[in-house]
C-alpha cells in the first residue's frame, strides 16, 4: 500500500474518532532536511512535546500528543491508527503540547520538528538505528482544540543511524518549506495555538526517543521576480526619456 493511501487511512480514521475534529483543516507535509547539531537539546534545554520508548524487550513505540481546548491529552500506542498494540510504548517523561508562541514563532515564520532519537553504539552497528516510520505535526487551536493544520512526513520508513549517542545531541530535522509555510501561515493560526505531534518507530532498542519544534526563517530570494525587474526597467526608461525631453528643451532655448 501506498505511503499516501496509508497516511489517507490513518488521518481517516482519527478524524472518525473526534481526535481531529470535524471540519478540514489545511494540510501541508513535513520534508525531511537530514541529521542536525544544535547542542544543548536534553529534555531540560527545550520545550520537549513528546517522549516515548518501547516497552520492555520491544522495538516498536508509536505515541500522541494533542489539545482539546483545555488540556493536554497524551496517548501511548494510540488507536486509531492503530500502528503498535496497547502496552508497546511507555509514554515516559515530558509530554505536552506547546504554543507556537513558546517556540518565539512569528507570523510568517516556518515550524520544523527535530527527532532525537537515543539508540546504543557503537556507530555504525544496527543497534545504533532507528526506523521512523510515520511523523505529523499538529497545530490545535488554543480554546476549541480544532485541528486548523495538518503536516505529515511522508518519506517513512527512514532508517536513522542516531550519530549523537543520548538524549541533548539534536537529531533529524522536519520541517516545511518556503509553499508550505505559506500554507501555514494562510491557515489563520495564532501564537496562542499549540503544537501536537504523532509518531511511530520501529527498530527501537535504546532509551527515550525525544520531539521537539523549531522556528525556521526562510530569507526571500534576493533576485527580483521577472515583473518587478520590467517593472524597474520601465522606470529607468521613462527616467532616461524625462531627462533626454529636458536637455532638448533647454537647447532650443539657448540656456
Amino acid at each position: 500500500m501506498g505511503k499516501s493511501l496509508r497516511y489517507g487511512f490513518a488521518v481517516g480514521a482519527l478524524v472518525a474518532a473526534g481526535v481531529l475534529g470535524t471540519s478540514a483543516p489545511v494540510k501541508a507535509d513535513l520534508i525531511y532536511q537530514g541529521s542536525i547539531d544544535l547542542g544543548g537539546t536534553g529534555l531540560g534545554a527545550v520545550d520537549t512535546i513528546m517522549t516515548f520508548t518501547s516497552h520492555g524487550s520491544g522495538t516498536s513505540e508509536s505515541g500522541m500528543v494533542s489539545w482539546n481546548g483545555s488540556t493536554n491529552v497524551v496517548t501511548g500506542d494510540p488507536n486509531p491508527p492503530g500502528y503498535t498494540p496497547l502496552g508497546s510504548t511507555d509514554m515516559n517523561g515530558i509530554n505536552h503540547t506547546i504554543t507556537l508562541g513558546s517556540t518565539n514563532w512569528a507570523p510568517g515564520d516556518g515550524l520544523g520538528i527535530v527527532f532525537n532519537p537515543v539508540e546504543p553504539g557503537p556507530a555504525g552497528s544496527t543497534a545504533n538505528h532507528i526506523t521512523l516510520n510515520n511523523l505529523v505535526m499538529t497545530i490545535y487551536g488554543a480554546t476549541t482544540g480544532d485541528v486548523l493544520f495538518s503536516a505529515p512526513w511522508l518519506g517513512g520508513p527512514m532508517d536513522l543511524a542516531a550519530i549523537d549517542q543520548g538524549t541533548g545531541n539534536s537529531g533529524f530535522l522536519f520541517s516545511l518549506n518556503q509553499a508550505e509555510t505559506t500554507e501555514l501561515n494562510n491557515a489563520g493560526v495564532g501564537v496562542n495555538d499549540h503544537i501536537g505531534l504523532l509518531a511511530y518507530a520501529t527498530n527501537a532498542t535504546g532509551g527515550h526517543e525525544t520531539f521537539f519544534a523549531t522556528v525556521i526563517a526562510h530569507t526571500p530570494d534576493p533576485v527580483p521576480a521577472p515583473s518587478n525587474t520590467l517593472g524597474l526597467l520601465g522606470i529607468g526608461l521613462v527616467g532616461m526619456a524625462v531627462a533626454w525631453n529636458r536637455r532638448r528643451q533647454q537647447s532650443s532655448s539657448g540656456v
